[in-house]
């Protein structure tokens, strides 16, 4: 494995672990911060290192414009709580952006399984994982939404 494919790797693994941080905690909190600081940069440098692998498919890929689009929804995420926008809904915002980031985290991780240990055909390998984590994940997003919620008022003062 050359230097982007260990990098990828390990700042995998560390959203994977601090990913799994960050749904546990208690969320606003000065450790919630840091924690998903570590968060944002992991999922930062993995997605970048993905855009430096081209070993698939010899070119820029389907894989590709999913880093893209996570990176997107990444950065999104975080603007949305250095911003406080839009003023209403940006926790809530952030809470789906960085919700539905650590699902691609998943769904991702599962397809590698399928595809380089499980050695299932690539179609195949890709679909049926990537379909199961999205449908599994986004429904525990959706439920934990109005108990992640409701903590938050809680711990909050009152705008």
């Amino acid at each position: 494995m050359d230097a982007p494919g260990i990098a990828h790797v390990t700042f995998g693994f560390a959203a994977l672990v601090l990913g799994a941080g960050i749904f546990t905690l208690a969320k606003g909190t000065d450790l919630h911060r840091a924690v998903g600081t570590l968060y944002v940069l992991s999922m930062f440098g993995l997605n970048v290192t993905s855009l430096l692998i081209y070993n698939l498919f010899g070119g820029f890929g389907v894989f590709h414009v999913i880093a893209l689009i996570n990176l997107t929804m990444l950065l999104a995420g975080l603007f949305t709580v250095i911003l406080k926008r839009p003023r209403k809904r940006w926790l809530r915002n952030h809470y789906y952006l960085m919700g539905w980031s650590y699902v691609g985290l998943w769904a991702a991780f599962a397809t590698e399984i399928t595809v380089r240990v499980v050695h299932w055909p690539l179609a195949t390998a890709v679909t049926v994982p990537t379909v199961a984590v999205v449908v599994l994940g986004g429904a525990l997003v959706r439920l934990r939404e109005q108990h992640t919620m409701r903590g938050l008022r809680r711990s909050r003062p009152a705008a």
